[in-house]
């Protein structure tokens, strides 16, 4: 047997948010090989048919770049990103899109992942999905306390009986060694098994795919590191995944799951990025209670060298931090210098899921499945022995005479259904396209009314947007350029911003005649290869004021609100009374809205809940819950890393004496703990344990404090 023929094929596909990552092993029984990546992005939900009309504004090869409203980004929350960025292309193909003469991508999100199916022979191997992140569910036991049929008792406890009798979910679960049990349900249909099953048909093959196993993230990620990594089992490991929609953190030791947590990030400048995840390690560590990492390995978007630098120097105590390395597997010579380590780390969880359909029985994996039944069933093959195949053979040639006319007959009847089909299938396409135009038209038409009542409204009175839409011309013109301010005055406008062409800075400065620079401003910046320019101009077409002169435009204001506005905050909680303070905690109801804050912290949403918790305390200065409002201004401040914003809350809410001092009190240590005053910190540990000795922050308070000797030995 040719070696060709010893090789065995497998696919991993993962699918979270608008994006579909397909990975292809190949096994030829010593080694597994990488043999393609690649990935789209989707318009929107794969079962959504409707078109999405929606032109591209910034593609691979670097198209038109879309500046943001000041509406809708504030200072400090958007950035563009740095240079580097640039330098590693994936090297990945762009799905060619079928734009209409409109510049609109009429082609829905099941075509365009049907298409990318296609590039792959998903028929000549087994396949493996991943559960979205979104439907699936964890919970946790602390021991094997059920008798009899551990699935079905866990099927009551975890599901109601609506849930149990419409039968669409999924369990399964993990015994850790000490008999904890990690059980996860998912809910609801599986719509990346139902796309590729849609993909199988659509592509009008007989041969069927084959689904080896259904996991979610957070196993494929453990099993995928575990597989790479020679970690000692008694050794707790933290993975660190950040994709573009789904973000999590997992720690594990030898074959157990110990804890999976979510990542809520919003920010998109790196290092941004980076501090928040590091803010909710450690926030995580002191919930949980597993206050010693050892091994940490990073996945994703968040595994550049430039991250693993970072996570090194602020987790001093753990004994290694690193990428996400495939130590045992290989890569095909041909595209061994197309894929590199951080685009392998991204694709660590198709990889994970097609390494676990090559080798399902490799101990290493945790042996899990969400696959239904059913569907496992129904794809086994019928086995028979050599004598039974013997009969077969001899009963398929005495029928074979009678049977062969009935053949040719039901081939014919076949090809004119088919043929039929394809008829009906082109109708409702060419319907489909009849109705797209007939919408395009109709928008467009209201669109252009909509742009000429502005035209009319506005006139003459304001231009801006005139000088925006041509500044926003010649950057798309001139790649990597950017504005930081534009400011006006009675005759001119000044528009500062960076460059990585001296080219590119002429070509601005010839945007409007009678411009001016100073070319001392132009100076080589040291870390991102940018030059500054600063480029006056006098207006075009000068505004004409009509009874004052127009407003300056300035910048908005910054987030998040500095050191000043906490200050006044503090001034007017200062107000309220010991005793009302202490009253606080007996049975009072809070309002509505009060409580649609925490929900929203509870939920990971820092921002919103940052800026909701300040307005409520503005509003409501008396209100009962304005004292639990502002702990938990004090919390985000910690989290934001905002530490001397922080302790002026937390010490006010000391001052007051109510039922969150002692809350307050520990949140003072973790502080000076992260800022590195362990004396400092111990004092506040110290006044837990001798004000609140019978209060539950006295066991945690303990356990900060052997981390902080560990800390201060690690120092010396």
């Amino acid at each position: 047997m040719s070696k060709k023929n010893k090789e065995k094929n497998a696919y991993g596909i993962f699918f979270e948010g608008l994006k579909v990552r397909i990975a292809h092993l190949v096994s030829n029984g010593k080694s597994i090989e990488i043999k393609q990546l690649d990935h789209v992005n989707l318009h929107g939900p794969l079962f959504d048919e409707t078109p999405h009309n929606i032109a591209p504004t910034q593609s691979d090869e670097g198209d038109e770049f879309i500046l943001p409203e000041d509406a809708d980004y504030e200072d400090g929350q958007f950035s563009l990103p740095e240079i580097t960025e640039f330098d590693d292309d994936v090297g990945f193909d762009d799905q060619e899109a079928e734009y209409d003469e409109t510049g609109v991508d009429n082609r829905t999100s099941m075509e365009i992942f049907q298409q990318l199916c296609q590039r792959f022979k998903l028929t000549d191997g087994k396949v493996g999905l991943n559960a979205i992140d979104e439907k699936v569910s964890y919970h946790q036991f602390d021991k094997l306390a059920f008798k009899g049929n551990l699935k079905k008792t866990l099927q009551t406890e975890l599901l109601t009986k609506a849930e149990l009798k419409a039968k669409k979910f999924e369990l399964n679960y993990l015994i850790n060694s000490d008999k904890s049990v990690l059980s996860y349900v998912h809910k609801g249909e599986f719509d990346l098994l139902k796309a590729v099953s849609e993909a199988n048909s659509a592509a009008s093959i007989t041969k069927k795919i084959i689904i080896s196993h259904i996991d979610p993230n957070e196993i494929t990620l453990m099993n995928l590191v575990r597989l790479n990594s020679d970690f000692p089992p008694e050794d707790i490991v933290l993975i660190l995944y950040v994709d573009s929609d789904f973000k999590t953190g997992i720690l594990y030791k030898g074959m157990d799951f110990l804890k999976n947590f979510n990542l809520v990030i919003n920010e998109i400048d790196p290092s941004r990025r980076r501090d928040t995840v590091y803010s909710k390690v450690m926030l995580e560590q002191d919930v949980s209670g597993i206050d010693t990492i050892h091994h940490i390995v990073l996945a994703g978007q968040i595994s550049r060298n430039e991250d693993i630098a970072f996570f090194r120097e602020k987790f001093t105590s753990v004994h290694t931090v690193s990428r996400l390395e495939l130590n045992n597997i290989d890569v095909f010579g041909q595209v061994s210098n197309k894929y590199k380590p951080i685009e392998l780390a991204e694709y660590a969880i198709p990889i994970g899921l097609a390494w676990k359909a090559l080798e399902p029985d490799n101990k290493k994996f945790l042996k899990t499945n969400l696959l239904p039944i059913r569907i496992i069933e129904r794809q086994k093959h019928f086995k028979i022995a050599w004598h039974g195949i013997v009969i077969f053979i001899i009963m398929a040639i005495s029928s074979s005479t009678w049977t062969f006319k009935g053949l040719e007959l039901d081939k014919e009847i076949e090809n004119a259904i088919n043929f039929t089909k394809k008829i009906e299938s082109q109708v409702s396409q060419n319907k489909i396209i009849i109705e797209k135009i007939n919408g395009v038209q109709k928008r467009t038409s209201e669109m252009a009314k909509k742009a000429k009542l502005i035209d009319e409204i506005i006139g003459k009175k304001n231009q801006w947007h005139r000088y925006l839409l041509e500044i926003s011309r010649v950057l798309s013109k001139n790649k990597i350029s950017w504005i930081s301010s534009m400011s006006g005055k009675e005759n001119t406008f000044t528009i500062k911003g960076y460059a990585t062409k001296r080219n590119s800075i002429i070509a601005i400065s010839k945007l409007y005649p009678g411009s001016e620079f100073d070319a001392s401003n132009i100076k080589l910046l040291e870390k991102i290869n940018a030059l500054n320019f600063d480029i006056t101009f006098p207006f075009p077409d000068k505004i004409v004021p009509e009874e004052k002169e127009p407003e300056k435009v300035e910048a908005p204001p910054k987030k998040p609100i500095k050191k000043s506005m906490v200050k006044q905050i503090v001034e007017k909680v200062k107000n309220i009374s010991v005793e009302e303070v202490k009253n606080q905690g007996k049975s009072i109801t809070p309002s509505q809205e009060y409580s649609n804050l925490v929900n929203i912290y509870l939920k990971g949403d820092l921002e919103t809940a940052f800026t909701g918790f300040l307005e409520f305390v503005r509003k409501y200065p008396d209100h009962k819950k304005t004292y639990n409002a502002q702990y938990l201004i004090g919390e985000c401040l910690f989290i934001k890393n905002e530490l001397e914003d922080a302790k002026l809350i937390f010490q006010t809410t000391i001052g007051q004496g109510g039922y969150k001092t002692a809350d307050a009190i520990l949140m003072m240590a973790r502080i000076y703990r992260r800022e590195g005053n362990y004396s400092k910190a111990l004092e506040y540990l110290s006044k837990i344990k001798q004000d609140y000795p019978n209060h539950k922050l006295s066991k945690t308070a303990d356990t900060i404090i052997k981390a902080i000797e560990e800390d201060k030995k690690n120092a010396n």
